[in-house]
């Protein structure tokens, strides 16, 4: 038996390590798993039998007093809160009743807990005994019943759990060796303060259950872990350890130029601790030392150099992260020289500074200038002059100047020619070619302005005289004599266009890699409207060749030429060219064309909502393109102006003229899709213009040049490997020729080329008949016009036809049908000959490609140009073909009546007709098939009979062929 004071005597002296946990925990003998217990009350210890030795009660059993921590009833809770179990080696568990629980008197960190045990309970051995409060489990001791030994094993990591006091101890180290003079602050159930002794060890003693924290403290100095922590302190610690080190921080900073810019690859030094590093600033001027240890002085230094001067910046203790800019001071230094003319000094020459500072000096008798306080590092440039001197060097750069400099210069002589060179309105003219002879010999050319200037080194006899490329200008004075120069001059020019009069010259491609390279011309932006024309003829095999290219890469600004040799007409090629926009291109092509050998004007323009090609003046050819439109510029292979080719796809054929329009379309001016009547030589205009009337190396460019920029064209080869980007020396050019066959361009045009169709057999009841087989007639070479029928009963008629505003036929032939040339309502008729006014008219409408040909119009009881009766489709422009409305009606003395509007006609119907009786019935028939009839007495005795056009804007979409008149039955 123990008394109660034994008893606290083994609570006390329990010292060793345990395992923690916020629930209740059952306290153990201080070496071993087996519970602190006693009988309760006689106080004696295991093994317990089921019955108490010293009953106190009419209970029997035995009552066994524990120790717990952690372990307290709420307030208003009983000691159903709590239960308790015990298992055997048999892993038996046995309920155990609470009967008891309060603090210990004095120790109340410490419970007092009895247990009844189980009527079950004999001679078990070691049962493993535990409480659960709330949920939360105690750790599991040993009490033997009956015997001491046996039962189950102890629990995975159970340990000693013995009561305080404890003890908390360890070391403080840095780089493995013990810091003594540290301080250790303890907090928590009990607070104090320790410092480590000279091995770095330190201990705190505890005298109660709780929890804890460790932490230490020294100025300039980290520790790791910065605290230690204990949650439900119930063992001692040894291991509390903490490792130093030297708190550090980093100095950076900037070194910066008068107005605030970083300086880079300067040298900046730190020097303090016995130690010293050096880095280099970066690009922005900045420099950083890291992990600079706390608590000491420091010195940054940068190092000067020729250019900069820094001062030094002193750090009296380092105790946080610091930011240390400095300022530059720049070294200044002096520029200066003499002006010589030989040995001889230049005395009032001008020298000027420019550059980083601006100034001016005037040489003294000796020639000398000086320039003083100059900022080392910056750039400079010297000039010097005066009138009538050439100086070598004409200045001179001094950059990042870095110490005194001295620049001499050498003056010779000068003269200077200047003037302009003007058209008879007064505009210059670029590219002229200006000669000087005499003392000296010099050529230039004038600007895009006209203005020109030459430079004279000797005093003497001189003259100037001016040319032009291809000489195509006739000047006044031709030359001018200048005796005895010694200064400035101003000598100016008079041009007159004078185009050859003898039977010219046309450029001759034969499909090898040759050019005319007029250069750079579109550049790599949004690009404007435009018109391009070309007199031309294509040759045999000419099919996918270029007249006009953007450069030679995939994409164009523009790109134009033949195609589709025989695809669209028997024996012709088609006009085909393409855009681009910048990310796909765009193609356009026509539905007429030439045939080989067949001399003709070609144009295309682009109006911003679509873009029409044109064949002697008609409208043949229309794609909508709303843009934009663009070059790939140089790294595309584009923005280069080209004249037959490139160096592949290169022209087969004659040229000869060309002219562009780019940021405008003249059409615009009238209608895109009108005809229009082409200048057989064109007068100076357009931002492009080349003639090829008389044989040169050097293509003049007759414009009033693009951009201000004139574009003279170089005859070029460009033959594999050379291309475009070398010269080609010896490779083939296109040849200057004379063509018999070419439009006589400068006296009554006739284009003696032009094929003739063959006529087709008419039929054989037909009053009249026309195919329009026969040679083109538009405005091209002439005033247009249809001629006479061709065949029928009633023998050739003569076509009579509306006038129009401007005195030229409104109709006219191109490639076997009739196409409209007036820009505005049109009529022709013939006589038909016809006694009962029983008619049958038709035409044959040719619905094309490329939206050409989609409607055609008939006139019928006609009698004069103010008295018909009319039928015609219509649909617009942008329409398919087979979607179109027809309109009948009839002039009376110029006046217009509509009998029927918007009537739908469906289907790709052909051959449009009107059959009329005297009677006055009408029947307007497609394809044979009755749309439309109506009852007239209106000139119902009129027998004339021909072509209808309704207004202005319709040249691409009206076309007619095989015009026939029969008698209706």
């Amino acid at each position: 038996m123990r008394s109660p004071a034994l008893l606290l005597l083994v609570l006390t002296c329990a010292l060793t390590t345990v395992a923690q946990t916020n629930g209740p925990i059952l306290i153990s003998q201080p070496n071993s798993t087996r519970a602190i217990a006693f009988d309760s009350p006689s106080f004696m210890t295991e093994p317990f039998s089921l019955n108490s030795p010293t009953p106190w009660t009419g209970d029997p059993r035995t009552r066994v007093l524990l120790f717990a921590l952690n372990l307290a009833l709420a307030p208003g809770e009983d000691l159903s809160a709590i239960t308790a179990e015990a298992e055997d080696g048999q892993h038996h568990l046995f309920n155990l009743n609470v009967e008891y629980l309060s603090p210990v008197s004095g120790q109340e960190w410490l419970s007092a807990i009895v247990l009844r045990l189980n009527d079950n309970l004999t001679d078990n051995g070691d049962v493993l005994v535990r409480v659960v409060y709330h949920g939360l489990t105690s750790n599991r001791l040993r009490l033997g019943i009956g015997h001491v030994g046996d039962g189950p094993p102890d629990d995975p990591g159970s340990a000693p759990t013995p009561a305080p006091p404890y003890i908390v101890k360890g070391q403080i180290t840095m780089k493995g060796v013990g810091f003594d003079g540290v301080s250790l602050l303890l907090s928590g159930g009990q607070s104090g303060a320790v410092r480590t002794d000279s091995t770095g060890a330190y201990s705190f003693i505890l005298n109660q259950f709780g929890s804890y924290s460790v932490t230490p403290s020294l100025p300039f100095y980290d520790f790791s872990p910065q605290t230690i922590a204990f949650d439900f302190l119930t063992g001692n610690h040894s291991d509390a350890n903490f490792t130093a080190s030297r708190t550090t921080y980093s100095i950076s900073g900037q070194l910066k130029d008068v107005d605030a810019s970083g300086i880079a690859n300067i040298p900046v030094t730190l020097a303090g601790n016995s130690k010293t590093q050096t880095t280099m600033t970066d690009a922005h001027g900045t420099y950083a030392f890291a992990q600079i240890e706390a608590g000491y002085s420091y010195t940054v230094t940068p190092t000067g150099n020729n250019v900069f001067v820094f001062t030094a910046q002193n750090i009296s203790s380092l105790t946080s992260n610091l930011n240390v800019d400095f300022q530059a001071t720049r070294q200044t230094y002096s520029i200066s020289g003499h002006v010589l003319e030989g040995a001889r000094p230049i005395s009032g020459a001008t020298v000027t500074l420019s550059g980083w500072a601006a100034a001016t000096a005037v040489t003294d008798a000796n020639g000398s200038y000086l320039f003083q306080n100059l900022q080392a590092g910056r750039n400079y440039m010297v000039k010097t002059a005066k009138t009538y001197f050439d100086f070598v060097p004409p200045s001179r750069a001094v950059e990042n100047i870095q110490s005194n400099q001295t620049i001499d210069y050498q003056g010779t002589p000068t003269y200077n020619l200047i003037g302009q060179v003007t058209d008879e309105q007064g505009h210059g003219l670029g590219g002229m070619i200006m000669t000087l002879t005499g003392a000296e010999s010099s050529v230039v050319q004038t600007a895009s302005d006209g203005t020109y200037s030459i430079i004279a080194h000797t005093t003497g006899d001189y003259t100037l005289t001016a040319s032009a490329d291809q000489n195509y200008f006739t000047f006044s004075p031709a030359t001018q004599n200048l005796p005895n120069l010694d200064g400035d001059r101003s000598v100016n020019f008079r041009g007159t266009l004078s185009l050859a009069t003898a039977l010219p010259y046309v450029l001759e491609y034969d499909g090898t890699p040759e050019t005319v390279d007029c250069g750079p011309f579109w550049s790599d932006i949004p690009l404007g409207h435009f018109f391009w024309e070309v007199w031309g003829q294509p040759g045999k095999d000419a099919a996918a060749t270029y007249m006009i290219s953007d450069g030679y890469g995939g994409a164009h600004a523009l790109l134009f030429g033949f195609a589709f040799y025989g695809a669209n007409e028997p024996d012709r090629y088609e006009l085909f060219g393409d855009v681009w926009d910048g990310s796909q291109v765009i193609f356009f092509s026509s539905d007429e064309g030439p045939a080989v050998g067949e001399w003709g004007h070609f144009g295309v323009g682009w109006d911003g909502r679509q873009i029409i090609t044109y064949f002697n003046g008609v409208p043949v050819g229309r794609v909508p393109f709303s843009g934009p439109r663009r070059t790939p510029g140089w790294l595309g292979g584009g923005g280069r102006l080209l004249i037959g080719g490139s160096d592949h796809n290169n022209l087969i054929g004659h040229l000869a003229q060309v002219r562009g329009y780019e940021d405008r379309n003249p059409r615009e001016d009238s209608s895109v899709t009108a005809s229009f009547s082409p200048e057989a030589v064109f007068s100076r205009g357009g931002e492009y213009l080349g003639y090829f009337f008389r044989p040169s190396q050097t293509i003049a460019d007759l414009s009033n040049y693009y951009r201000g920029q004139v574009h003279r064209g170089q005859l070029r080869g460009t033959l594999y490997p050379y291309g475009l980007l070398y010269d080609c020396p010896g490779c083939p050019l296109p040849k200057f020729v004379v063509d018999p066959t070419a439009p006589t361009f400068l006296s009554s045009p006739v284009n003696n080329s032009a094929p003739v169709a063959a006529r087709l057999s008419p039929p054989s009841s037909a009053l009249i008949f026309d195919s329009f087989s026969r040679a083109n007639s538009t405005y091209t070479l002439g005033k247009g016009g249809l001629g006479s029928t061709e065949a029928g009963s009633q023998g050739s008629q003569l076509w009579q036809t509306s006038k129009t505003s401007t005195g030229l036929e409104p109709f006219g032939i191109l490639n076997g049908r009739a196409v409209l040339l007036a820009n505005e309502m049109a009529l022709a008729w013939v006589r038909t000959g016809s006694s009962s006014s029983n008619l049958d008219i038709q035409v044959s409408r040719h619905a094309g490609t490329w939206g050409s040909g989609f409607d055609t119009g008939l006139a019928f009881r006609v009698s004069d140009s103010q008295n018909f009766f009319f039928a015609y489709t219509s649909g617009g422009e942008n329409d398919p073909a087979r979607s179109r409305k027809l309109t009948v009606g009839y002039y009376l003395n110029g006046v217009r009546t509509d009998l029927a509007t918007n009537v739908s006609l469906e289907g790709n119907w052909t051959v449009f007709e009107v059959a009329g009786k005297s009677n006055g019935q009408i029947s307007v028939l497609i394809d044979g098939v009755s749309v439309y009839s109506v009852t007239s007495s209106v000139l119902v005795n009129a027998t004339g009979a021909g072509l209808y056009s309704n207004g202005p804007g319709l040249g691409l979409l009206n076309r007619w062929a095989n015009f026939t008149v029969y008698n209706t039955p």
